[in-house]
């Protein structure tokens, strides 16, 4: 039996088939204060005549929906509903129908959708790592596949916690800020995902905290040592990986260590530079997941170990003579200290009396000063390096003696010769002095010598002389041409030549005129060990005196001065010349007042 449809039905279903409505469908509802915004897709209707959408709701899972409002313009795609939640957020829930007036009037109806309070799924961060080459951290993580994920937010946790990298749905992040320093501490990130609403996942979840390398080093052991903190954001850590560069060269894989170590030593070479990075490996089969420190240099140098120092000057500090300087000399080398030792002859044994510390200082040549001793003749230093590793300056020294010795109108003085400089003695200084009422020398230069002179004649003897006799020092003064290129100098002790005791004694003296006080004068007389006694006429004896230099003043012993007249006198004369003996004088003077 043939069926046979009409013609003209089968256009009017394919009419109604391209006209029906096509329902709507809500993408997502949105809190927004006390409102809610509900976006949906517009339907695709093509029907021209009279069209409308509804918005139907209710609050909670039960009971029945009421109308809330319509929207008679077909292009719509979102509606809000004012005060949804005035006086608290309510659990609403809302759908949408289409009525038009194409075909038979009837409605289509969305699926109800309740409001978003869910944020999207949480991502975390995959690993914060450090460009060994800019030190710049580089963050990555993986993508949200959530539905309605909208972007990211990269958080940089280090005081106010201010989103960096907003807005975004990349998976990854060079973080090329100022403020950014991982090559100064350790830098802290958290990730958040935001869906269509604005809903964000919590974060400080799971943050992630870089790795922070700091180096160390040792140039006396050759040794360096890595020190970084441990890398935060994973359950567990396979393994650190120690990365070296020497030079230019690639970097090598030198060793490994296991968690919870996070130092490392390393031999190094000294006069090569070096870089090194960690790298922490997370614990996770079937992946590599690492991260990388920021890189720390190493730039060695070879050390100038202190080879070539040597002793410039051994020296008396004249005109006083109460200290021996030493001078060494220090070509631009590395000395830590400088321990000086002295012996009574030249290859005698040698004891340490002094320590100079030469640290830091960057000179050329160094001082000391030790306490003058006959006995401390010969000298030589040992030189440290930074390490306290010895080194013997190569030259031993002393400073020269001399000796004056009086005979009849004329001094012989002789000496040592210099030796300590590689170029010799250019010439010798000699100074003469001899000493005032106190005791006290006063030198003047007297002559220059030849380097190759060591003794000398003096016949032009000076009128005056005090108790200490004529004394004579010497100044050696260097040849030009050392690698030093300052002129050294080396003075000489001092000697002093005595003769035979000249006594004046005076006969009158007035306390308060011009010659307040009776003493004897000439030279070479000892005042402090001479002795002087004073007597009345009937032979009383008034005061003694041990040591004359002050001399008389005219008092008695209670400190009264005596009356004017004729005073008997009995003074015991020492010569400076110890070989000299005893002179005694014996009489008057005349006391006027």
């Amino acid at each position: 039996m043939n069926l046979r449809v009409p013609l003209f039905c089968i256009f009017l279903l394919l009419y109604l088939n391209n006209n029906a409505d096509t329902p709507v469908k809500i993408r997502r509802i949105c809190v927004s204060s006390i409102n809610n915004d509900i976006y949906f897709n517009p339907s695709s209707d093509t029907c021209g005549g009279y069209f409308q959408y509804k918005i139907w709701g209710r609050i909670g899972s039960f009971g029945q929906f009421f109308l809330i409002d319509s929207i008679p313009f077909k292009g719509a795609s979102q509606y809000t509903h004012i005060d949804a939640n005035n006086g608290g957020t309510k659990n609403w829930s809302y759908y949408i129908s289409i009525t038009d007036s194409c075909g038979p009037d009837y409605e289509t109806r969305s699926d109800t959708v309740l409001v978003d309070r869910t944020p999207p799924e949480t991502v975390f961060l995959d690993s914060v790592s450090i460009d060994r080459l800019t030190n710049t951290p580089y963050i990555g993580w993986t993508m949200n596949r959530s539905p309605d994920f909208s972007y990211f937010k990269l958080y940089s946790i280090k005081g106010v916690n201010t989103p960096i990298f907003p807005f975004s749905k990349d998976t990854f992040y060079i973080d090329t800020r100022i403020g950014s320093t991982p090559a100064a501490e350790p830098l802290r990130y958290d990730l958040s995902s935001v869906d269509s609403c604005g809903l964000e996942t919590v974060f400080e979840l799971n943050q992630h905290v870089s790795m922070y390398l700091t180096n160390s080093w040792d140039t006396c052991d050759r040794k360096t040592t890595l020190s970084w903190t441990p890398y935060i954001g994973w359950n567990a850590i396979r393994s650190y990986c120690i990365y070296r560069q020497k030079e230019s060269g690639e970097y090598e894989l030198i060793d490994s260590v296991s968690p919870p170590q996070t130092t490392y030593t390393d031999t190094f070479t000294l006069g090569t530079r070096y870089h090194y990075f960690i790298r922490a490996f997370k614990d996770a089969p079937g992946r590599i997941i690492s991260s990388s420190s920021n890189s720390v240099l190493l730039n060695t140098r070879y050390r100038s170990e202190p080879l070539n120092s040597y002793l410039s000057v051994v020296s008396i500090d004249q005109p006083i003579e109460e200290n021996t300087i030493i001078h060494i000399y220090n070509p631009s080398e590395e000395v830590s200290k400088y321990a000086i030792r002295w012996s009574t002859t030249l290859n005698g044994s040698y004891t340490d009396i002094a320590n100079i510390s030469s640290a830091n200082q960057n000179k050329t040549q160094y001082e000391v000063v030790i306490p003058f001793s006959t006995n401390q003749k010969y000298f030589l230093a040992t030189a440290y390096n930074a390490c306290n590793e010895s080194f013997p300056v190569t030259n031993k020294s002393r400073y020269s003696s001399l000796t004056a010795i009086g005979h009849e109108l004329k001094n012989l003085i002789y000496w040592e010769p210099y030796f300590t400089w590689n170029t010799g003695v250019n010439y010798y200084n000699l100074y003469r002095g001899t000493s005032d009422d106190n005791g006290i020398v006063n030198y003047e230069f007297l002559i220059s010598l030849p380097g190759n002179d060591t003794s000398y004649i003096d016949e032009n003897l000076p009128s005056q002389v005090g108790e200490t006799g004529i004394c004579y020092y010497v100044e050696a003064v260097q040849n030009n041409g050392d690698i030093n290129t300052s002129i050294e100098k080396s003075f000489s002790t001092h000697g002093c030549a005595m003769g035979t005791p000249t006594v004046f004694i005076p006969t009158a003296f007035l306390p308060y005129g011009v010659n307040k006080t009776f003493r004897p004068e000439g030279r070479f007389i000892d005042y402090n060990r001479s002795r002087m006694e004073i007597y009345d006429r009937w032979g009383a004896q008034l005061i003694s005196l041990n040591g004359i230099r002050a001399g008389w003043d005219g008092k008695d012993s209670n400190g009264i001065l005596n009356t004017q007249g004729v005073y008997y006198y009995k003074i015991y004369i020492q010569s400076t010349n110890v070989r000299e003996k005893e002179k005694v004088f014996i009489g008057f003077v005349t006391l006027l007042n």
